[in-house]
Formats: C-alpha cells, structure tokens, sequence
C-alpha cells in the first residue's frame, strides 16, 4: 500500500473514515499545514484525496514514535513546571501564611526539581536560552542552601548534566 502524500509505502498507517490510508506523519503533517501564502496555520480538515471531513485522526492503532511525541512532552513538561512555580509563588508571597508555609514551600520546590530532573531530555542539545536558566537554577539552589534546604546538594548533584 502506498501513500498518496509522500508516495512511499506507507508507514505507520492511519486510515480516515473515508477508507483512505496514509501514513500517520504525512496526514498530521496536512492536517497541521501551514499556508505557504500568508503563512498563517490552517487546519486542512479535508481528506486530501476524496475531500471527505476529516472530524477526528483516530489514533487508537497508531503507533507514535518518541519523535511524534515530543511536542506534547515538551508542551506537559513546561505546563507542570510552570503550575507548580506559580503555586511555589504565590504561597511564598502570601500576606498571612498559613502556619506549616514553610514545609509546603519544601514539598513544592522538591516537586519542582523532581519535574526538571524526569525531564532532561528536554535540555539534550537545546542550548536556546538554557545557559541563562541553568544559571537561575544554579543561584537558586545556592539560596535553598543557605536557608537550610539539605537536599540542594541531592539536587544539584541529580541535575549536573543540565546545570554544567
């Protein structure tokens, strides 16, 4: 079976409703086209051979790849991070914290690295402005140091790869 997009034998194939075959990469990539004249991203919910509405991509037989996948780490990976450094935040900030403030900065901060630390892939080679956020972290985790956060050294010995 060949698919009408690339021309190849297809791979990784998903069949729309209207019983045409592509491989998974080739019809993302159409339904994710972006317009060559305005350059604006356009959804193309058609079938590109038939014109037949495309209302969902069934992805229940698809196999993804972690190269398929990674725009969606990428995008739950930066959401959980930045949840928990606005709880961290704004629990930090209160005017009047409740009286165990100090534990649940701990938890938060803990499961802030934890996030970071199952996540170094994201850093592998993505040199766009880390530099400055490995120097963030780096200060930051001098400060919990300093006022007493023991695992500081834990974490900055778990994270090395990203802070060096």
């Amino acid at each position: 079976m060949k698919c009408s997009i690339c021309l190849s034998s297809v791979s990784n194939p998903v069949t729309l409703k209207c019983r045409h075959s592509f491989c998974y990469k080739c019809i993302d990539r159409w339904i994710r086209q972006t317009c060559s004249t305005c350059d604006v991203n356009q959804v193309h919910n058609q079938c590109p051979i038939c014109r037949a509405l495309i209302v969902t991509l069934d992805e229940s037989n698809t196999r993804k790849t972690r190269s398929m996948t990674r725009c969606q780490r990428q995008h739950t990976f930066s959401k959980d991070l930045i949840i928990k450094v606005h709880q961290w935040k704004r629990l930090k900030d209160m005017k009047y914290p409740p009286a165990n403030r100090d534990m649940q900065l701990l938890i938060y901060l803990d499961e802030i690295m934890n996030i970071i630390y199952q996540n170094t892939w994201f850093f592998d080679g993505n040199t766009d402005g880390w530099e400055d956020f490995a120097s963030v972290m780096k200060l930051k985790l001098d400060t919990f140091e300093k006022d007493g956060y023991k695992e500081a050294t834990i974490w900055r010995y778990k994270l090395r790869s990203i802070l060096t």
